[in-house]
């Protein structure tokens, strides 16, 4: 249990770092940050890749030309991220 205590504070210190370029709504911070919880638990997501979200999720946001980033972007960035473990190959080509 200690180490996935310090695995948390490692994750706060990263959107801290991170927190001037991504600007969250009020009504959609608590969600985004739910969102990247349960991502490090379900698919466990390093510090790396909550940043990797969150760069995600900015892009996402900058390309609806939004300056704010919704709770959307991230659950969209969370899947994107999740996807890229790897291909899985058929033998169909």
């Amino acid at each position: 249990m200690k180490k996935a205590v310090g695995f948390v504070v490692t994750i706060l210190v990263v959107v801290a770092i991170l927190g001037g370029y991504y600007f969250f709504s009020q009504k959609h911070k608590a969600d985004a940050q739910k969102l990247l919880d349960n991502a490090v638990e379900k698919y466990a997501f390093s510090p790396r890749g909550v940043a990797s979200c969150l760069k995600i999720a900015r892009t996402i946001a900058d390309m609806e030309g939004l300056e704010e980033i919704k709770a959307e972007h991230v659950q969209e960035a969370v899947l994107y991220r999740k996807n890229t473990g790897g291909m899985e190959f058929s033998g169909d080509a």
